[in-house]
């Protein structure tokens, strides 16, 4: 089970069937504590990054929904597999690509490129090659 609070992963948990449902309803809280949920969804299958975008803004007004998809919408659709699309998301945090093979284990030494980009303006934007 994967655990989002507010569109962001936070956990994941194994359970088994008879600990998290009763009756066909699953059970939180205990004794001990009191548990409130604004919204619960729960499926029997992964969910695409879209879809957990769409279920986060999902409970928003209409004005900060429109906003977070915007400032959220990093994917390319263009091919059946939901992916990432490299320059929306330089647009929105500044991104580092490293090329070559790291190092598997201590002692081990590689080199590889270094490229970060996507800052302000460009001004901490850099290039390492063979670092």
């Amino acid at each position: 089970m994967q655990i989002y609070i507010n569109g962001v992963g936070t956990s994941a948990s194994e359970y088994l069937a008879q600990t998290f449902e009763h009756n066909n309803y699953p059970i939180f809280g205990s004794d001990g504590c009191s548990v409130y949920l604004h919204s619960f969804r729960m499926y029997r299958r992964s969910l695409q990054p879209d879809e957990i975008l769409r279920n986060w803004i999902y409970d928003m007004n209409a004005n900060d929904q429109i906003n977070a998809y915007n400032d959220n919408w990093i994917y390319d659709l263009s091919s059946a597999e939901v992916a990432v699309d490299y320059e929306k998301l330089k647009e929105k945090i500044p991104c580092m690509i490293i090329t070559g093979t790291l190092p598997t284990h201590k002692g081990k030494k590689e080199i590889v490129d270094i490229k970060f980009e996507g800052t302000e303006d460009g001004l901490y934007d850099f290039v390492l090659e063979g670092a």
